[in-house]
């Protein structure tokens, strides 16, 4: 065979997408790559062409263990494919795993990892196939091909060896002799002697079990080094050659220095420990900023409305507009921010359920049309073709990249029109939104993506903002399995795109949505719904309270009020012995002397059962969860949004 046989590597990625990736990537390198798409696709291409295989551990599942066996069962003598298993960072190893490695030659690869490195193994794993068929050839004719064999085990930089039927070494290479020392008689059971006294039981059970299985053998061990008396870690693995009858007649196998990896996966795990406790530290400070800015934000935007509400002044009311219209942008901010930390740190989660696709874009073109309008736009919704009713994914991180995508639109087009656009063909459906605006120059679109980053200076200073929205969204497109591309000119406008593959067989029948909105809706706001019940507010920050206190009586409630936990619990037990009735309690959950989570819990224990509806600030660590685990009902975040306020306690106290 000719080298570039061997080049070639069959690859079961995460998704089509990955293994396009990899494909690239490994080519780049005259690597041959071979996607495939499951595992008993994969075993069955095995043929004595294949280098290694490439394969995500999330892939080994549902019945793959019967085309394992039966590949198996009618591999040759000689092979021993090398495999690459992408893992988790971790030591466990999923059983699925464990067994692929009882029966083969696996090495793991911890994520994250580095293309140079993973590249670097690849190589290796070809360069070991082809070792592993020179040298599987010339065993197959061992008696009159001995010297050949034993010329290229010595040329090898690792230790090789041979082992009878019942597993005593009879051979091993020139550098094993040179690398343990001449001192020891390696042959037999002598090699034991050069193993660590730690790992020397665990060793050799290991080989044992071999033997007496017929399966391969693979360990990590430390030998010790004949010259500098140092012990370096070695991973050894064997292979029975078998007769034509299937009985095992020698072990042949190799042994080699993985020290320096070892020391560099040790070095990587602790450079990821402590990036894992920065990250932690980064979070804790950015829950932190969100408490101390959306608080006061709270009374901020709350007051401002309070207000405009009564204000008739126009130059009044347009102060008033100014202060809510920037302190909402600084809400963006801080929810834009939020959200790229939340992703960063793993904590982003997405939700796969049924949706309809066209009345998100509708949802879309309802909150954005207002913005549109006081820019004096054009801003329509097109269905170029018929679309599923109903696909799987998480509508409100659809919704939320949308959002993104027609407000970046808006706000760089000063004249023009912006277009929600929704498409559907063979699999995919694609949510496009164009627009007439400025446009991006090519250098422009290389950083489109790219946190904290914009098309170029002027850009910031002219338009603002964070540079966030677009990074955040390409992260959660990724994470629904899908991605956004970008077609734009300068001066000719913008064409975001995202796609997203779905399943045909949750689609249904395919449909022509109507383009036709209800305006009057759009632009109107929602009724208020009466309130006839007691609350309790409790907040540590007295602006809130009374802000709070005003929008619940403007409802029609009756408003008690307390500075923290331990005087709210106090009011409430209170109200409670003499028989006072009260609906709910609205609970701050970061105050001194008792918190609301502990306020919340000692409410419950006391035996106060009526809604309690916990007010954060704290969006970083997922409250929500331990809100709930503390006894509350509900919760808002601030800063308050008045409308959502009086429909919750509308709600909870029917």
């Amino acid at each position: 065979m000719k080298d570039e046989d061997y080049q070639h590597v069959l690859l079961l990625a995460p998704t089509q997408r990955d293994a396009a990736l990899t494909s690239e990537l490994l080519s780049r390198h005259s690597i041959r790559c071979t996607a495939c798409g499951t595992m008993s696709d994969l075993t069955a291409r095995i043929d004595e062409n294949v280098g290694c295989a490439l394969i995500a551990e999330e892939r080994l599942t549902g019945d793959w263990r019967t085309s394992w066996t039966e590949f198996l069962k009618r591999q040759p003598a000689w092979s021993d494919l090398p495999i690459l298993v992408l893992t988790a960072r971790d030591e466990l190893t999923s059983a699925a795993l464990g067994h692929l490695q009882e029966e083969a030659n696996v090495t793991r690869i911890s994520r994250p990892i580095k293309i140079k490195a993973l590249v670097s193994l690849v190589q290796a794993c070809l360069r070991d196939r082809e070792r592993q068929l020179m040298v599987r050839g010339l065993l197959a004719s061992i008696e009159d091909r001995e010297q050949r064999f034993r010329q290229l085990a010595d040329s090898m930089p690792n230790i090789v060896f041979s082992a009878t039927a019942d597993g005593a070494l009879d051979y091993v290479n020139k550098h094993a002799y040179d690398y343990i020392g001449r001192d020891l008689d390696l042959l037999g059971d002598g090699w034991v002697e050069a193993i660590h006294a730690e790992d020397r039981d665990r060793t050799v059970a290991r080989w044992q079990q071999a033997i007496a299985t017929g399966t391969k053998y693979q360990v990590e061990f430390r030998i010790r080094h004949a010259e500098t008396g140092e012990y370096r870690w070695h991973i050894t693995r064997s292979m029975p050659a078998r007769d034509r009858h299937g009985e095992i007649t020698r072990w042949f196998g190799s042994c080699t220095d993985i020290h320096d990896q070892k020391r560099h996966q040790k070095r990587l795990n602790e450079a990821l420990d402590q990036a894992a406790a920065a990250s932690v530290a980064k979070s804790e400070f950015i829950a932190n900023m969100s408490h101390e800015i959306r608080t006061p934000m709270t009374a901020v935007l709350g007051y401002a409305d309070l207000l405009s509400q009564s204000e008739t002044d126009p130059e009044k009311l347009e102060y008033l507009r100014t202060i809510e219209r920037n302190g909402k942008f600084l809400t963006d901010i801080i929810n834009d921010i939020l959200d790229l930390s939340k992703i960063e740190a793993g904590k982003m989660t997405v939700a796969v359920e049924p949706l309809q696709p066209h009345a998100v874009v509708q949802d879309v073109y309802s909150m954005m049309h207002g913005r549109a309008r006081e820019k004096n736009l054009a801003f329509s919704v097109e269905f170029r073709t018929r679309i599923p009713k109903f696909i799987r994914s998480d509508e409100k991180r659809i919704r939320q990249i949308l959002i993104n995508l027609t407000g970046n639109a808006i706000k760089f087009t000063e004249q023009g029109s912006v277009k929600l656009v929704l498409e559907y063909k063979s699999g995919v459906i694609r949510f496009m939104v164009q627009d007439t605006g400025i446009g991006m120059s090519i250098e422009q679109r290389k950083r489109l993506f790219q946190a904290f980053t914009q098309g170029d200076a002027s850009v910031d200073r002219r338009y603002g903002g964070t540079g966030l929205g677009l990074a955040i969204s390409q992260r959660l497109a990724g994470m629904l399995g899908g991605r956004i591309e970008v077609e734009s000119q300068p001066n000719q406008g913008s064409c975001f795109q995202l796609s997203l593959d779905v399943d045909e067989d949750d689609c249904g029948a395919l449909f022509m949505p109507s383009t036709q909105i209800d305006h009057e809706n759009v632009a109107g706001k929602e009724k208020l719904p009466k309130l006839d019940c007691r609350v309790l507010v409790v907040d540590d920050r007295r602006d809130v309270r009374l802000l709070a206190g005003t929008l619940l009586r403007r409802a029609g409630a009756t408003v008690e009020f307390a500075e923290d936990g331990l005087e709210g619990s106090q009011l409430v037990k209170a109200l409670m012995e003499s028989g006072a009735r009260l609906d709910l309690v609205l609970m701050d959950m970061q105050m001194p002397r008792m918190d609301g989570y502990e306020a919340s819990k000692s409410l419950r224990e006391m035996g106060f059962t009526r809604p309690i509806v916990a007010l954060t600030a704290d969006a970083m660590q997922g409250d929500m969860d331990r809100c709930i685990a503390s006894g509350c009902n509900a919760y808002l975040s601030k800063p308050i949004d008045a409308t959502e306020l009086i429909q919750l306690v509308a709600a909870l106290t029917k």
